[in-house]
């Protein structure tokens, strides 16, 4: 069906939800195609997704066959079991947290979180994960998740046109270094309207992990809790996923639970 003026108004696509919205009511669809370097060009460390591909992970003197894929919000890694020597293979067992377990094969997840730069060497074809240093006072002083990632730096050997997909992402994504403003928080800041010099976390996209290992992931409106957003405990496990207001639950939203016994 064609498109009506005022469409793309609030009321025509929905200021919250849209099926609040004209368009859902009437039956009408809307396609967008923009540019992702449009939409995302100011937020460092979100990069856009890179479908699975081909690579070896350094493991001890060894390299080992993975599959390497590459989230907005972490680094994924699958490695075949039987390559393992507990499964008959030549390469030792592989000891980070198992992200899933797929029976014959093993995902593992690296948080950008934990992570202070991301190095890409073209010649080698070399990725690199290096750790952020655990002697910072905000890192002594903050409970580690059982996720985290545990034998930094990881090293993986891509080949050379992946190589150069992955120095690209690195330089427009700026992974090269990170940047922090407030302590164990990664995302967009803006200066406080009161108190010249000092930031405080504001915008669609922000990321905190608390001194007791719990991490919230969602929006945020004057340095607190404000849209859509979830709270993890210090295994990963989902706590609350839903709607916040002003750093307090409110709206649509589930809680989880863990329940043992009858």
């Amino acid at each position: 069906r064609r498109v009506v003026p005022g469409i793309f108004s609030n009321d025509g696509i929905g200021a919250r939800r849209y099926s609040d919205s004209r368009c859902f009511k009437e039956g009408r669809a809307l396609h967008y195609v923009i540019l992702s370097t449009e939409l995302k060009s100011s937020i460092t460390w979100r990069p856009d997704p890179l479908a699975a591909h081909p690579a070896d992970l350094l493991c001890g003197d060894c390299w080992r066959p993975c599959l390497l894929r590459l989230q907005s919000r972490s680094l994924r890694y699958t490695l075949r079991k039987r390559d393992g020597v507990d499964c008959g293979g030549t390469c030792p067992e592989w000891k980070e947290p198992v992200f899933r377990d797929h029976c014959d094969v093993v995902e593992y997840n690296v948080p950008f979180f934990f992570l202070d730069r991301l190095a890409v060497d073209i010649d080698q074809g070399l990725i690199t994960l290096h750790e952020r240093d655990r002697s910072l006072p905000s890192m002594v002083a903050t409970a580690t998740p059982e996720y985290a990632p545990r034998c930094l730096p990881i090293v993986f050997r891509v080949d050379l046109q992946s190589a150069h997909i992955w120095d690209s992402i690195a330089k427009h994504y700026r992974m090269s270094r990170r940047p922090e403003h407030i302590v164990n928080y990664v995302g967009q800041v803006v200066e406080h309207p009161l108190l010249p010099g000092i930031s405080c976390r504001q915008g669609p996209e922000g990321e905190q992990l608390w001194d007791d290992g719990s991490r919230y992931v969602g929006m945020w409106e004057a340095h607190v809790y404000h849209g859509q957003g979830q709270l993890v405990d210090t295994t990963g496990s989902l706590i609350y996923k839903g709607e916040w207001q002003w750093g307090m639950k409110h709206g649509e939203g589930t809680y989880f639970f863990q329940q043992e016994g009858a």
